[in-house]
């Protein structure tokens, strides 16, 4: 059940970074290009919401499961990706912003998950290509 577990959560974050990538790209060009917040950008701003969190749910379980509850690396990864799931979630409290606003907003909140993103793995050491490390 563990190795099923790591393997969900390894592929789930494959799915992760695509829709953050895809996120990334259409505020950017939103903000570069002055667009108006349409609902491809909500719609990814709000898949990657919910994929971080289905990513968190899984890391959980896969804590729970594993057992490693003495394993400080462990709680200090599980603390970050908390705080990075929570920062995807704030993209609504700017819904009734102007379109320069939301898009500002969704940058920055879409940078801070990243930053945490990275933060968070490279404390755990999960930063191999495969499905599963071995660790």
């Amino acid at each position: 059940m563990h190795y099923t577990i790591v393997i969900i959560h390894s592929s789930v974050r494959w799915l992760l970074a695509v829709v953050a990538v895809a996120a990334l790209v259409r505020v950017v060009v939103g903000v570069a290009g002055k667009q108006s917040y349409d609902r491809l950008a909500q719609g990814l701003m709000t898949a990657l919401a919910m994929l971080a969190s289905l990513q968190w749910l899984i890391g959980i379980v896969l804590l729970i499961v594993s057992a490693r509850f003495g394993d400080a690396r462990i709680w200090i990864h599980a603390a970050i990706m908390t705080v990075a799931v929570g920062a995807t979630h704030m993209h609504r409290r700017w819904r009734g912003a102007t379109d320069s606003v939301r898009y500002g907003a969704s940058l920055g909140l879409i940078t801070a998950f990243l930053l945490l993103v990275v933060i968070g793995v490279a404390i755990v050491q999960g930063w191999s290509f495969g499905a599963y490390s071995g660790k």
